[in-house]
């Protein structure tokens, strides 16, 4: 019994984050910043050992979204949103501190945050490493979505490279939200044509990641 208000924290931040998520996916701006803004409150009170890493990256994901939106839409809400992102980003930093999946997460997310701040270049280098650890532990959701931050930020080939990458990702876990939008992005990029085959006779590309 001594734990119940602690669980009852860990459940309600847990449903918060992924609604969060899915408040997002459908437009659902206001809901999607209501719903993350009430994970990260409850975040402050959580212990990490307790609870998967899916609400914690949920949080991050949508409160970036909605301040690299505001900031192009020059909203007042930019400068608030930049810092309950930043805040999202140190409670994933926490976890994966304690435990090694969340390290592909924080990076991925850390650097959007940085990318989205000017720091373009640490940005992209911390997204290579999210996308190279996520490889090395196997996980191919992380995996695809690193790859699809990049594909996102690269413009030309590089970027059209990475996006490809995300959606054989995506598609081979059946994450078909996040192949659909990958795939949409990758449609965008219309300097990227796919690799010729090997030994076609046409010669071949070498792609940069």
């Amino acid at each position: 019994m001594d734990r119940l208000p602690d669980k009852l924290c860990y459940d309600k931040l847990s449903t918060f984050g992924l609604l969060a998520c899915g408040h997002w996916r459908k437009r659902q701006t206001e809901a999607a910043e209501r719903t993350a803004l009430a994970a990260l409150r409850l975040s402050a009170h959580s212990d990490p050992r307790f609870l998967s890493v899916k609400p914690y990256h949920c949080t991050a994901e949508v409160l970036l979204r909605l301040w690299e939106d505001a900031r192009a839409n020059q909203a007042p809400t930019a400068e608030a949103l930049a810092v309950s992102a930043r805040e999202a980003c140190a409670v994933l930093a926490d976890y994966a501190n304690v435990f090694t999946i969340g390290q592909p997460g924080y990076l991925l997310w850390w650097g959007v945050y940085r990318w989205l701040s000017g720091q373009r270049r640490a940005g992209l280098a911390d997204l290579r490493r999210a996308a190279s650890v996520a490889s090395r532990l196997g996980m191919k959701y992380e995996e695809g979505a690193a790859h699809a931050e990049l594909g996102r930020r690269l413009s030309g080939p590089a970027g059209g490279q990475h996006l490809e990458n995300a959606v054989g990702l995506f598609e081979g876990i059946g994450a078909a939200y996040d192949a659909a939008e990958a795939r949409a992005a990758l449609a965008s990029h219309a300097e990227y044509s796919p690799p010729r085959p090997r030994g076609s006779g046409l010669g071949s590309t070498e792609w940069q990641h």
